[in-house]
Parts: structure tokens; C-alpha cells; sequence
């Protein structure tokens, strides 16, 4: 089980975040909620991920947290995913979790 790995319960640095590893603990929980709901679980995208990393980071670095961006050719999700191949998607975004967190318990929020 991806949850016991001991990495993912090492406290986020919030100056230097281990992304692949964040990533991956957020979409394994979402696999774990899913299941529960009775619902398939998610295969891995490439493509949205790079999408929705790319979403955080310009949100990021333009100073804003909306679903809708001012960032020329992404201003929708759909925007943001039909660059690579993707024709529909939805996302979820969320505002800091604190200082003093886990990429395990971050990512169970």
C-alpha cells in the first residue's frame, strides 16, 4: 500500500516540494475515495498531470487561485488540457493546508 511508504510521511518543505511525490500521494487518495464510493479507480495521466502542475504553478507565479486563467491559451481547464490530447477533465484546487504537514496527511485532506 502506497500509504505506508516511509517517504510519504516525511514533512513537506515548503521551499523545496518533491512534486512527483505530492502528485502521487494525491492520486492515490483519490483512488482510495473513489474505491470506497464504489467508483473505478483513475489510471494515471501524463498529460493531466502535467496540465493541473502547470494550473498550480501559474497560479503561483500570476498571483491568483480560480479554475479560470488569465495566462493566454489557458484560461479554461478544457484550454488546459486539449494541449495534450485531452477533450474534457475537471479540476479541484485548494488554498495552503498550514506549515506543519505530511505529503501523506496533505494529500488525505
Amino acid at each position: 500500500m502506497f500509504g505506508i511508504i516511509s517517504i510519504i510521511n516525511k514533512e513537506i518543505d515548503f521551499n523545496n516540494i518533491d512534486y512527483p511525490l505530492f502528485n502521487a500521494a494525491i492520486f492515490y487518495c483519490t483512488n482510495i475515495q473513489r474505491v470506497k464510493y464504489n467508483k473505478a479507480r483513475y489510471i494515471h495521466s501524463p498529460g493531466l498531470e502535467k496540465a493541473a502542475q502547470g494550473h498550480s504553478k501559474d497560479m503561483v507565479v500570476y498571483n491568483f487561485f480560480s479554475h479560470t486563467s488569465s495566462v493566454t491559451g489557458k484560461r479554461t481547464v478544457k484550454d488546459r488540457v486539449n494541449v495534450y490530447g485531452i477533450s474534457d477533465a475537471a479540476e479541484n484546487i485548494a488554498l495552503n493546508y498550514g506549515k506543519s504537514t505530511t505529503y501523506w496527511s496533505s494529500a488525505l485532506k
